[in-house]
């Protein structure tokens, strides 16, 4: 018997909890028009995905079969060419001395499709996006970053978003100094970036430190934003490289 498996997105958060799985084969699934389909085969697995841009056939030699769902840092698409993610702030955000606040932004959901666990990232054979893939260059020529662009406005209550283009992130914003500061993007390491997810949530935890005039660091909580969501796996993990998952941010902010 083929499991099938439909959701569509509804404006205003009216949604039912997107269907991350597991699912085992055969099965079909309908993800707001991205279509994934699992055929049985001797050895293993068919899996297709079509939509998302992208039509996607690979053959997958493995008897667990199970397939999950999760979210993954979103620096992957449409080419790796960064492991950095500049967010672009529509409206500036002005920060009282001596003061911490925190703001809701919008941030980008790549997808990841995984075999046996979704727990690790060494398991995933596909990764897709519904969003818009943008790279710009943070800083100069010479001594810039590329980084996965993505355009946000600034929320001051948690917005409701379809979770397959953009996940909610938590800004801590930390002003020790004595003048007031004025925030217009936020750079992010995909080295330690703490995704949880759940439902119709994908969410990410980060704190933006000031300083100076010009330099600022971002780090990540690793902490969901509601009880009761789901540790993404981590492909950039620190404890598998010599990452910080810090960023120095040193051409302004």
């Amino acid at each position: 018997m083929v499991v099938k498996e439909t959701w569509v997105y509804e404006p205003g958060g009216n949604a039912s909890p997107l269907p991350w799985g597991p699912y085992s084969c055969p099965a079909e699934v309908n993800l707001d028009g991205i279509k994934i389909r699992l055929e049985e085969r001797d050895k293993g697995f068919m899996y297709h995905r079509n939509g998302a841009g992208e039509n996607v056939e690979k053959l997958v030699l493995s008897k667990k079969g199970k397939l999950y769902l999760s979210p993954v840092e979103p620096v992957n698409k449409p080419l790796l060419l960064s492991s950095h993610l500049l967010i672009e702030i529509t409206a500036p955000i002005l920060v009282e001395p001596h003061s911490t606040r925190s703001i809701f932004l919008e941030f980008p959901v790549e997808i990841a499709v995984s075999v046996g666990r979704r727990e690790t990232g060494e398991n995933i054979i596909d990764i897709f996006t519904n969003g818009k893939n943008k790279h710009t260059l943070y800083g100069n020529v010479k001594d810039g970053v590329i980084c996965k662009y993505w355009r946000s406005d600034p929320f001051s209550t948690f917005p409701k978003l379809n979770p397959l283009e953009a996940g909610v992130l938590q800004l801590e914003i930390q002003n020790p100094g004595a003048g007031w500061v004025e925030v217009s993007k936020t750079v992010l390491s995909a080295y330690g970036m703490k995704i949880y997810y759940g439902g119709n949530l994908v969410t990410l935890n980060a704190v933006m430190k000031i300083i100076n005039d010009n330099d600022a660091e971002t780090s990540f909580i690793d902490s969901p934003l509601q009880p009761g969501l789901t540790a993404a796996a981590e492909r950039y993990s620190t404890r598998l490289l010599t990452q910080q998952g810090k960023m120095l941010m040193e051409e302004g902010y």
